[in-house]
Protein backbone atom coordinates (compact mmCIF):
# COMPACT_ATOMS: atom_id res chain seq x y z
CA UNK A 1 0.00 0.00 0.00
CA UNK A 2 1.28 3.50 -0.86
CA UNK A 3 2.46 5.75 1.96
CA UNK A 4 -0.32 8.30 1.31
CA UNK A 5 -2.99 5.61 1.39
CA UNK A 6 -1.68 4.32 4.73
CA UNK A 7 -1.74 7.87 6.08
CA UNK A 8 -5.34 8.34 4.96
CA UNK A 9 -6.33 5.01 6.52
CA UNK A 10 -4.66 6.03 9.81
CA UNK A 11 -6.44 9.39 9.84
CA UNK A 12 -9.85 7.90 9.06
CA UNK A 13 -9.32 5.18 11.66
CA UNK A 14 -9.08 7.88 14.33
CA UNK A 15 -11.90 9.94 12.80
CA UNK A 16 -14.19 7.49 10.98
CA UNK A 17 -16.90 10.14 10.58
CA UNK A 18 -17.45 13.87 10.87
CA UNK A 19 -19.03 13.57 14.32
CA UNK A 20 -15.95 11.89 15.74
CA UNK A 21 -13.77 14.73 14.44
CA UNK A 22 -16.07 17.47 15.75
CA UNK A 23 -16.24 15.88 19.20
CA UNK A 24 -12.45 15.69 19.30
CA UNK A 25 -12.01 19.33 18.26
CA UNK A 26 -14.58 20.65 20.74
CA UNK A 27 -12.51 19.46 23.70
CA UNK A 28 -10.11 22.31 24.52
CA UNK A 29 -7.49 19.84 25.81
CA UNK A 30 -7.10 18.58 22.24
CA UNK A 31 -6.01 21.89 20.66
CA UNK A 32 -2.39 20.75 20.14
CA UNK A 33 -3.54 17.32 18.98
CA UNK A 34 -5.81 18.89 16.35
CA UNK A 35 -2.89 20.96 15.07
CA UNK A 36 -0.75 17.82 14.88
CA UNK A 37 -3.38 16.01 12.78
CA UNK A 38 -3.70 19.01 10.45
CA UNK A 39 0.08 19.12 10.01
CA UNK A 40 0.19 15.35 9.45
CA UNK A 41 -2.52 15.54 6.77
CA UNK A 42 -0.75 18.39 4.96
CA UNK A 43 2.67 16.73 5.14
CA UNK A 44 1.31 13.50 3.63
CA UNK A 45 -0.58 15.29 0.81
CA UNK A 46 -4.00 14.38 2.18
CA UNK A 47 -5.04 18.05 2.14
CA UNK A 48 -3.57 20.91 0.10
CA UNK A 49 -2.64 23.13 3.04
CA UNK A 50 -2.64 23.02 6.81
CA UNK A 51 -6.13 24.26 7.56
CA UNK A 52 -8.46 22.56 10.06
CA UNK A 53 -11.52 23.42 7.92
CA UNK A 54 -10.01 21.66 4.92
CA UNK A 55 -9.23 18.60 7.04
CA UNK A 56 -12.78 18.61 8.41
CA UNK A 57 -14.18 18.74 4.87
CA UNK A 58 -11.94 15.83 3.85
CA UNK A 59 -13.15 13.69 6.75
CA UNK A 60 -16.79 14.53 6.03
CA UNK A 61 -16.32 13.57 2.37
CA UNK A 62 -14.55 10.26 3.14
CA UNK A 63 -16.51 9.21 6.23
CA UNK A 64 -17.09 5.51 6.73
CA UNK A 65 -20.64 4.18 6.75
CA UNK A 66 -22.00 2.56 9.96
CA UNK A 67 -22.03 -0.82 8.22
CA UNK A 68 -18.27 -0.54 7.71
CA UNK A 69 -17.73 -0.10 11.42
CA UNK A 70 -19.79 -2.87 12.98
CA UNK A 71 -17.74 -5.31 15.09
CA UNK A 72 -18.56 -8.98 15.52
CA UNK A 73 -21.48 -9.82 17.78
CA UNK A 74 -20.59 -10.32 21.46
CA UNK A 75 -17.01 -9.16 20.96
CA UNK A 76 -15.37 -6.90 23.53
CA UNK A 77 -11.98 -5.29 23.94
CA UNK A 78 -10.59 -8.14 26.04
CA UNK A 79 -11.57 -10.67 23.39
CA UNK A 80 -10.11 -8.47 20.63
CA UNK A 81 -6.70 -8.53 22.29
CA UNK A 82 -6.94 -12.24 23.07
CA UNK A 83 -7.87 -13.01 19.46
CA UNK A 84 -5.53 -10.46 17.89
CA UNK A 85 -3.76 -13.12 15.83
CA UNK A 86 -7.00 -13.97 14.02
CA UNK A 87 -8.79 -10.60 14.05
CA UNK A 88 -5.87 -8.18 13.67
CA UNK A 89 -3.32 -10.48 11.99
CA UNK A 90 -0.66 -9.86 14.60
CA UNK A 91 1.31 -12.02 17.02
CA UNK A 92 2.82 -9.17 19.02
CA UNK A 93 2.66 -9.24 22.80
CA UNK A 94 0.68 -6.43 24.44
CA UNK A 95 3.94 -4.78 25.51
CA UNK A 96 5.40 -5.02 21.99
CA UNK A 97 2.16 -3.64 20.51
CA UNK A 98 2.33 -0.65 22.86
CA UNK A 99 5.95 -0.02 21.80
CA UNK A 100 5.01 -0.13 18.10
CA UNK A 101 2.13 2.29 18.64
CA UNK A 102 4.33 4.74 20.53
CA UNK A 103 7.03 4.56 17.89
CA UNK A 104 4.55 5.37 15.10
CA UNK A 105 2.92 8.20 17.06
CA UNK A 106 6.33 9.75 17.70
CA UNK A 107 7.49 9.30 14.10
CA UNK A 108 4.34 10.94 12.73
CA UNK A 109 4.41 13.68 15.39
CA UNK A 110 0.85 13.06 16.47
CA UNK A 111 0.05 14.68 19.81
CA UNK A 112 -1.70 11.70 21.40
CA UNK A 113 -0.68 9.98 24.64
CA UNK A 114 1.73 7.09 24.75
CA UNK A 115 0.21 3.68 25.21
CA UNK A 116 1.41 1.35 27.96
CA UNK A 117 0.64 -2.26 28.68
CA UNK A 118 -1.15 -1.51 31.95
CA UNK A 119 -3.68 0.82 30.29
CA UNK A 120 -4.50 -1.70 27.58
CA UNK A 121 -5.00 -4.28 30.34
CA UNK A 122 -7.30 -1.90 32.25
CA UNK A 123 -9.38 -1.30 29.13
CA UNK A 124 -10.10 -5.04 29.01
CA UNK A 125 -12.15 -4.60 32.19
CA UNK A 126 -13.13 -0.93 32.25
CA UNK A 127 -15.19 1.32 29.97
CA UNK A 128 -13.32 4.11 28.18
CA UNK A 129 -14.94 6.76 30.37
CA UNK A 130 -12.16 9.36 30.54
CA UNK A 131 -10.50 11.58 27.95
CA UNK A 132 -7.17 9.87 28.57
CA UNK A 133 -8.57 6.36 27.98
CA UNK A 134 -10.32 7.57 24.84
CA UNK A 135 -7.09 9.11 23.55
CA UNK A 136 -5.24 5.85 24.19
CA UNK A 137 -7.84 4.14 21.98
CA UNK A 138 -7.26 6.83 19.35
CA UNK A 139 -3.54 6.05 19.45
CA UNK A 140 -4.35 2.37 18.94
CA UNK A 141 -6.78 3.22 16.14
CA UNK A 142 -4.11 5.32 14.41
CA UNK A 143 -1.67 2.39 14.46
CA UNK A 144 -4.32 -0.07 13.24
CA UNK A 145 -5.27 2.20 10.36
CA UNK A 146 -1.66 2.75 9.36
CA UNK A 147 -0.32 -0.80 9.84
CA UNK A 148 -3.43 -2.92 9.25
CA UNK A 149 -5.24 -0.90 6.58
CA UNK A 150 -5.76 -4.06 4.51
CA UNK A 151 -8.24 -5.28 7.13
CA UNK A 152 -10.63 -2.52 6.13
CA UNK A 153 -12.20 0.32 8.14
CA UNK A 154 -13.81 -1.84 10.83
CA UNK A 155 -11.04 -1.44 13.44
CA UNK A 156 -11.46 2.29 14.03
CA UNK A 157 -11.93 4.47 17.09
CA UNK A 158 -15.71 4.17 17.16
CA UNK A 159 -15.45 0.38 17.06
CA UNK A 160 -12.89 0.32 19.87
CA UNK A 161 -15.12 2.53 22.05
CA UNK A 162 -18.02 0.12 21.52
CA UNK A 163 -15.85 -2.84 22.43
CA UNK A 164 -14.78 -1.19 25.68
CA UNK A 165 -18.37 -0.38 26.60
CA UNK A 166 -19.14 -4.10 26.21
CA UNK A 167 -16.31 -5.15 28.52
CA UNK A 168 -18.11 -4.14 31.69
CA UNK A 169 -21.26 -6.02 30.74
CA UNK A 170 -19.61 -9.44 30.67
CA UNK A 171 -19.03 -9.28 34.43
CA UNK A 172 -22.77 -9.28 35.09
CA UNK A 173 -23.39 -12.89 34.12
CA UNK A 174 -24.11 -14.91 37.26
CA UNK A 175 -25.74 -17.98 35.76
CA UNK A 176 -24.94 -20.40 32.98
CA UNK A 177 -23.31 -23.72 32.26
CA UNK A 178 -19.94 -24.98 33.48
CA UNK A 179 -18.19 -27.85 31.69
CA UNK A 180 -15.45 -29.65 33.60
CA UNK A 181 -12.71 -31.95 32.26
CA UNK A 182 -10.65 -34.14 34.60
CA UNK A 183 -7.84 -36.54 33.72
CA UNK A 184 -7.33 -39.51 36.07
CA UNK A 185 -4.45 -41.92 36.26
CA UNK A 186 -5.19 -45.62 36.65
CA UNK A 187 -1.59 -46.63 36.35
CA UNK A 188 -0.20 -44.44 33.55
CA UNK A 189 1.25 -41.01 34.28
CA UNK A 190 -0.76 -37.83 33.58
CA UNK A 191 1.97 -35.33 32.70
CA UNK A 192 2.12 -31.73 31.46
CA UNK A 193 2.20 -32.89 27.83
CA UNK A 194 -1.19 -34.58 28.16
CA UNK A 195 -2.76 -31.65 30.02
CA UNK A 196 -1.28 -29.30 27.41
CA UNK A 197 -2.84 -31.39 24.64
CA UNK A 198 -6.24 -31.18 26.34
CA UNK A 199 -5.99 -27.39 26.67
CA UNK A 200 -4.98 -27.08 23.04
CA UNK A 201 -7.89 -29.11 21.65
CA UNK A 202 -10.37 -27.31 23.92
CA UNK A 203 -9.15 -23.91 22.76
CA UNK A 204 -9.11 -25.01 19.12
CA UNK A 205 -12.69 -26.26 19.13
CA UNK A 206 -14.04 -23.23 21.00
CA UNK A 207 -12.35 -20.79 18.61
CA UNK A 208 -13.32 -22.63 15.43
CA UNK A 209 -16.84 -23.81 16.24
CA UNK A 210 -18.25 -21.76 19.13
CA UNK A 211 -17.64 -18.26 17.82
CA UNK A 212 -20.66 -16.77 19.59
CA UNK A 213 -18.74 -17.10 22.85
CA UNK A 214 -15.81 -15.05 21.63
CA UNK A 215 -16.46 -12.29 24.12
CA UNK A 216 -14.62 -11.64 27.35
CA UNK A 217 -13.60 -14.48 29.59
CA UNK A 218 -16.51 -16.66 28.49
CA UNK A 219 -15.17 -19.69 26.71
CA UNK A 220 -11.81 -19.20 28.40
CA UNK A 221 -10.14 -22.29 29.86
CA UNK A 222 -9.65 -22.21 33.64
CA UNK A 223 -7.65 -24.63 35.79
CA UNK A 224 -9.19 -25.98 38.99
CA UNK A 225 -6.06 -28.00 39.68
CA UNK A 226 -3.24 -29.53 37.62
CA UNK A 227 -5.41 -32.14 35.87
CA UNK A 228 -8.86 -30.52 36.13
CA UNK A 229 -10.02 -27.80 33.72
CA UNK A 230 -13.35 -26.04 33.32
CA UNK A 231 -15.07 -23.65 30.92
CA UNK A 232 -18.06 -21.38 31.54
CA UNK A 233 -20.75 -20.52 29.01
CA UNK A 234 -23.23 -17.88 30.25
CA UNK A 235 -26.94 -17.68 29.69
CA UNK A 236 -27.79 -15.14 27.04
CA UNK A 237 -31.02 -13.95 28.66
CA UNK A 238 -31.79 -12.93 32.24
CA UNK A 239 -34.79 -15.21 32.78
CA UNK A 240 -34.32 -17.91 35.42
CA UNK A 241 -36.32 -20.68 33.74
CA UNK A 242 -34.63 -23.72 32.11
CA UNK A 243 -35.51 -22.46 28.61
CA UNK A 244 -32.92 -19.69 29.01
CA UNK A 245 -30.12 -22.29 29.05
CA UNK A 246 -30.76 -23.51 25.52
CA UNK A 247 -27.81 -21.97 23.65
CA UNK A 248 -25.15 -22.37 26.33
CA UNK A 249 -26.18 -26.02 26.91
CA UNK A 250 -26.01 -26.79 23.21
CA UNK A 251 -22.48 -25.43 23.15
CA UNK A 252 -21.55 -27.37 26.28
CA UNK A 253 -22.86 -30.67 24.84
CA UNK A 254 -21.13 -30.01 21.51
CA UNK A 255 -17.83 -29.32 23.26
CA UNK A 256 -18.12 -32.35 25.56
CA UNK A 257 -18.96 -34.64 22.63
CA UNK A 258 -16.06 -33.41 20.49
CA UNK A 259 -13.49 -33.66 23.28
CA UNK A 260 -14.65 -37.15 24.24
CA UNK A 261 -14.12 -38.29 20.63
CA UNK A 262 -10.76 -36.53 20.26
CA UNK A 263 -9.52 -38.03 23.51
CA UNK A 264 -10.49 -41.54 22.47
CA UNK A 265 -8.64 -41.09 19.15
CA UNK A 266 -5.55 -39.49 20.69
CA UNK A 267 -2.27 -41.24 21.40
CA UNK A 268 -2.69 -40.45 25.09
CA UNK A 269 -5.87 -42.46 25.59
CA UNK A 270 -5.28 -45.83 27.26
CA UNK A 271 -7.02 -48.21 29.66
CA UNK A 272 -4.85 -46.73 32.41
CA UNK A 273 -5.93 -43.12 31.83
CA UNK A 274 -9.49 -41.83 32.07
CA UNK A 275 -11.05 -38.55 30.95
CA UNK A 276 -14.16 -37.52 32.83
CA UNK A 277 -16.42 -34.70 31.57
CA UNK A 278 -19.18 -33.10 33.66
CA UNK A 279 -21.85 -30.52 32.79
CA UNK A 280 -23.65 -28.49 35.45
CA UNK A 281 -26.03 -25.53 35.18
CA UNK A 282 -27.19 -22.78 37.51
CA UNK A 283 -25.56 -20.00 39.53
CA UNK A 284 -21.80 -19.98 39.06
CA UNK A 285 -21.16 -19.40 42.77
CA UNK A 286 -22.57 -22.88 43.58
CA UNK A 287 -21.57 -24.97 40.58
CA UNK A 288 -18.27 -26.39 41.87
CA UNK A 289 -20.20 -28.11 44.68
CA UNK A 290 -21.75 -30.33 41.99
CA UNK A 291 -19.10 -30.29 39.27
CA UNK A 292 -16.29 -31.92 41.23
CA UNK A 293 -18.38 -34.82 42.64
CA UNK A 294 -19.65 -35.50 39.10
CA UNK A 295 -16.11 -35.62 37.74
CA UNK A 296 -14.90 -37.85 40.58
CA UNK A 297 -17.83 -40.28 40.62
CA UNK A 298 -17.08 -43.93 39.80
CA UNK A 299 -19.97 -45.03 37.58
CA UNK A 300 -20.94 -48.32 35.88
CA UNK A 301 -19.13 -48.85 32.56
CA UNK A 302 -17.14 -45.61 32.96
CA UNK A 303 -19.40 -43.16 31.09
CA UNK A 304 -17.41 -40.10 30.06
CA UNK A 305 -20.04 -37.31 29.98
CA UNK A 306 -22.00 -36.79 33.20
CA UNK A 307 -24.68 -34.18 33.91
CA UNK A 308 -26.35 -32.83 37.02
CA UNK A 309 -30.07 -33.21 37.65
CA UNK A 310 -30.82 -29.58 36.80
CA UNK A 311 -28.70 -29.73 33.64
CA UNK A 312 -30.71 -32.83 32.64
CA UNK A 313 -33.98 -30.94 33.13
CA UNK A 314 -32.69 -28.10 30.95
CA UNK A 315 -31.62 -30.59 28.25
CA UNK A 316 -35.06 -32.19 28.17
CA UNK A 317 -37.04 -28.95 28.23
CA UNK A 318 -34.95 -27.47 25.43
CA UNK A 319 -35.19 -30.65 23.34
CA UNK A 320 -31.42 -30.97 23.01
CA UNK A 321 -30.94 -34.38 21.41
CA UNK A 322 -28.97 -36.42 23.89
CA UNK A 323 -29.87 -39.86 25.20
CA UNK A 324 -29.34 -40.24 28.92
CA UNK A 325 -29.12 -43.31 31.11
CA UNK A 326 -32.37 -44.86 32.31
CA UNK A 327 -31.31 -45.31 35.93
CA UNK A 328 -29.17 -42.53 37.46
CA UNK A 329 -26.83 -42.90 40.43
CA UNK A 330 -27.19 -40.91 43.61
CA UNK A 331 -24.39 -39.76 45.89
CA UNK A 332 -24.30 -37.66 49.04
CA UNK A 333 -22.39 -34.37 49.15
CA UNK A 334 -20.29 -33.24 52.09
CA UNK A 335 -23.18 -31.04 53.30
CA UNK A 336 -25.60 -33.95 53.32
CA UNK A 337 -27.36 -32.97 50.06
CA UNK A 338 -28.23 -35.79 47.68
CA UNK A 339 -26.76 -35.42 44.19
CA UNK A 340 -28.35 -37.33 41.31
CA UNK A 341 -25.85 -38.20 38.58
CA UNK A 342 -27.02 -38.77 35.03
CA UNK A 343 -24.78 -39.65 32.12
CA UNK A 344 -24.94 -39.45 28.35
CA UNK A 345 -25.20 -42.76 26.52
CA UNK A 346 -25.61 -41.38 22.98
CA UNK A 347 -26.20 -38.22 20.95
Amino acid sequence: MKSRDKSIAALLSVFPNHGAFRKFCEDSSHSKAVESFVAYAAKNNIIEKGDVKILEAFIRQHAHTPDDCTPLNNLNFEALLEKKADLLKMTLSIRALADRINSLIAECRIDLPKVDKSMLSRLKKEPADTIYKQDVLRSLAFWLGHERAELGPIWNYDTLIKLCSESKQTANYKEGVRVGFALYSRGDVIDHEIVGWLKKVLKSYIEQSLGQFLYGRWGKIHSHDITTLYIDFPKEVEASDPMSYRQCLKCAISLAHQIAIRWSLSKYCSKNRFLSIAIVAGEYSNLDNYLLPLLNAKLPDDPVIRVSDYARQCLLINDIRVILCQHPTETTLFNGEALTIWWVTAL
